[in-house]
């Protein structure tokens, strides 16, 4: 056995072992929360969910919740959606969503320091002419940004996630958008690259979404804030959700898959 040989097989060892490490502390984790929930310590499983959230999967959050029971996580305002356990907007109060939206606009100013191709996009939209408010179930605002001069989204999140760590941001990269925040809530900003008239985002169809029916945005008032939305509302939930988008649908995701291929040709 070579060197390079014996590397390798300590390699895929060490890569076995890990992941096997993973595993037996998810399962850890899950046991100890579901364990705690059942005695009707709900705080202190809540709090050690928080603490080891890297570990747990989509269904640990389901199956702590569904322990806990809806009625109990709304005591604790704290309601089961598609990002876990969390205090959904449904428990803000308005001088809370005033804040987080004029924190939204400062965000979406810094970025058009980049490109004025910027506004509110997805959830956000919807819940604006839908609603007439921010979607109760859901926790963060989304924000869109088609990032000039970029052709895959690692270079489209170097470029968006060093100007804003540059303006004082923290700056969490995922694969397609980054979590974003100046010290308070979450605000995921979601990169875009264009592709001809249209815009590619992920999640999202492509080279669906016309750049024209978002750009320039429109400042519209949303709970009490001028906010920045697609120049055609109802354009653009046609083209991201489809011609059902006006009826709420219950456990709604994106379909991440069928946009799968603008990540990989990137």
């Amino acid at each position: 056995m070579t060197q390079d040989d014996l590397q390798q097989q300590l390699a895929a060892q060490a890569k076995e072992l890990w992941s096997l490490t993973k595993v037996v502390k998810r399962l850890t984790v899950a046991y100890e929360t579901m364990s705690l929930a059942s005695l009707g310590r709900i705080d202190d499983a809540l709090s050690l969910m928080q603490a080891n959230k890297r570990w747990l999967h989509d269904l640990d959050y389901q199956r702590l919740a569904d322990a806990i029971g809806p009625e109990a996580l709304f005591e604790h305002e704290l309601e089961w959606n598609q990002h876990g356990i969390t205090r959904t907007f449904r428990f803000w109060s308005p001088e809370e969503v005033a804040r987080y939206l004029t924190t939204c606009n400062r965000l979406v100013e810094d970025l058009r320091t980049l490109t004025p191709n910027v506004c509110f996009g997805f959830g956000a939209v919807l819940g604006h002419v839908r609603e007439k408010n921010l979607i109760a179930h859901d926790d963060d605002v989304d924000i869109i940004v088609a990032v000039p001069g970029v052709t895959n989204f690692p270079d489209g999140i170097r470029v968006v996630s060093s100007l804003l760590q540059e303006k004082g941001y923290t700056v969490k990269r995922l694969r397609t958008h980054l979590h974003v925040s100046d010290g308070g809530e979450i605000i995921d900003v979601f990169i875009g690259l264009e592709s001809g008239p249209y815009g590619n985002w992920r999640p999202g169809p492509i080279d669906a979404i016309e750049l024209a029916s978002i750009f320039p945005a429109s400042l519209e008032p949303f709970c009490g804030v001028d906010c920045p939305f697609p120049r055609e509302t109802i354009r653009y939930l046609e083209q991201v959700y489809g011609p059902s988008w006006p009826v709420p649908q219950k456990n709604w995701r994106h379909d991440w898959k069928a946009s799968r291929a603008v990540l990989l040709t990137s």
